[in-house]
């Protein structure tokens, strides 16, 4: 494949994504019917193993470009090497995130977005938690990149990578039940993190 056609496609394949991500979480976001505005909710990323909030730097001026205020997005950075044996410190800066994008904006709910290793960091957030009922109850919808296959007990997303052939992807038949499941075609693991980059504001 030519270098030209090979960055169309990922190019393409990155649009596809991040529509499919933040469709999904503005979807959930929209109002009852007989309701006359849209209501956004601020937006959580949980980065993967040995990875970092930056990484999603270019998906969150995303959803600024499509009027989420800068205060809205956040990025949460935490050590994943020591969350892998315990998942203590980082609940609480999870807890502490959330907390305080709610208080910033007034919304009683946020939107999580978690990769990798962040997919099971949210799980764990979600149904193993001694507060996980409590936990739930501020998160009105997920998206879950190519990560853990169990489903959090909140609306989710579940994006997988189409190119399965790593120790990151030992099942090419990923699957979450309850959830909305979305695989990429001839996406890695890695850029389904990237969603995307250059889709314009809608």
């Amino acid at each position: 494949m030519s270098s030209i056609r090979r960055s169309t496609c990922q190019g393409a394949m990155h649009r596809m994504l991040g529509l499919l991500v933040a469709s999904a979480l503005l979807l959930a976001c929209a109002p009852a019917a007989g309701a006359s505005t849209f209501e956004k909710r601020p937006v959580l990323f949980v980065h993967g193993f040995e990875s970092a909030g930056s990484n999603f730097a270019s998906q969150a001026m995303r959803f600024e470009s499509n009027g989420y205020p800068h205060a809205w997005v956040e990025e949460l950075d935490y050590n994943s090497t020591a969350a892998v044996g315990n998942m203590s410190e980082v609940e609480k800066q999870i807890e502490e995130a959330i907390t305080a994008l709610k208080q910033r904006t007034g919304k009683s709910q946020v939107d999580v977005i978690g990769h990798s290793e962040g997919t099971s960091v949210m799980y764990h957030y979600l149904a193993e938690s001694e507060k996980a009922e409590e936990h739930r109850a501020s998160v009105a919808a997920y998206a879950n990149l190519d990560g853990q296959e169990n489903n959090p007990g909140v609306r989710t997303l579940a994006v997988w990578a189409g190119r399965c052939g790593d120790a990151t992807c030992e099942n090419p038949e990923r699957h979450m039940e309850g959830a909305k499941n979305v695989t990429i075609p001839n996406s890695t693991h890695v850029q389904t993190q990237l969603l995307q980059e250059q889709t314009p504001a809608a």
